[in-house]
C-alpha cells in the first residue's frame, strides 16, 4: 500500500495487525537465496531384494512449498514418510522448515513387491524475489493511487527437479547341482552309506583278479 496520509491513517495500524514485521521477516527467511531439492538413496546400494524397503532421501530448502512426486517403472511401489519433517499428501510432499539457508531431509520409504527398477522424480517450483509480481488499482484516493500488493507467480518461476532409481531383484534359490560321484544302490559295494567312485571299483576288481592269476601259478609250478 501507498505511505498512510491524513485520510488513511488507520491502514498502517491495519496492517501491523495483519501482517506484523515479524511475520513479514519469517515469510522471507523461507525465500531461500539458491533453492534445492535433491533425491538419493539411503543408506547404501540401490539394488535391492524384493520385499526390502528402499529409502530416499529428499533435501531441499524450499519449506511448506507442494513438491510434486511421481513414481515409474515396473517395479514402482507406494511412497510414504518414515523419517524427518515432511508430510505426503497423494503425491504431494511438503517439508517443514525455519531458515532456508539450512536444508532439511526427510526420507521416503518404498517396499519393493515384484522385480525391476521403480524410479522417483520430484519438481518443485520454489518462491523468490524476483517473481514478485506487482499490482495495482486504477483507483485514486485524493490523487494517491492505492490497493498496491504483491502476489508470487509459480508458473513463471523455474522449476527445481530431481530423480534417483532403486532396483528390485529377486531373492537367488539354490538350485541343486548333480553328484559327480556315484552313489551306493542296491546290488553295489558297501560303502558305509559314502559314494564309491568308478575308479575304486575297478581298481578292486584288478586286484582280486591278479591275486587269483598268482595263486593259479603258484599251484601249477608245485604239481
Amino acid at each position: 500500500m501507498t505511505d498512510p496520509t491524513d485520510a488513511v491513517s488507520g491502514l498502517r495500524e491495519v496492517c501491523e495487525l495483519n501482517m506484523s514485521e515479524e511475520i513479514q521477516a519469517e515469510l522471507l527467511r523461507k525465500i531461500p537465496e539458491v533453492p534445492e531439492v535433491t533425491l538419493e538413496m539411503s543408506g547404501g546400494s540401490a539394488d535391492l531384494e524384493v520385499g526390502q524397503t528402499a529409502r530416499l532421501a529428499v533435501t531441499t530448502n524450499v519449506f511448506d512449498a507442494a513438491i510434486t512426486l511421481e513414481t515409474s517403472g515396473s517395479a514402482a511401489a507406494e511412497l510414504t514418510v518414515c523419517e524427518g519433517p515432511g508430510s505426503l499428501e497423494g503425491n504431494r510432499l511438503a517439508v517443514s522448515g525455519d531458515d532456508a539457508t539450512t536444508p532439511e531431509t526427510v526420507t521416503l520409504c518404498a517396499t519393493g513387491t515384484r522385480s525391476g527398477d521403480m524410479s522417483v522424480s520430484a519438481a518443485v517450483a520454489p518462491p523468490a524475489h524476483s517473481h514478485i509480481g506487482w499490482n495495482q488499482s486504477p483507483t485514486l484516493l485524493e490523487s494517491d493511487e492505492c490497493q498496491v500488493y504483491a502476489a508470487f507467480y509459480s508458473d513463471e518461476a523455474r522449476m527445481l527437479r530431481d530423480s534417483v532409481t532403486a532396483t528390485f531383484v529377486e531373492e537367488p534359490t539354490d538350485e541343486p547341482t548333480e553328484d559327480a560321484t556315484a552313489t551306493a544302490t542296491d546290488g553295489d559295494l558297501p560303502a558305509a552309506g559314502s559314494a564309491v567312485s568308478a575308479s575304486a571299483v575297478l581298481g578292486a576288481l584288478a586286484f582280486i583278479v591278479l591275486g587269483a592269476l598268482v595263486t593259479t601259478v603258484g599251484l601249477r609250478r608245485r604239481s
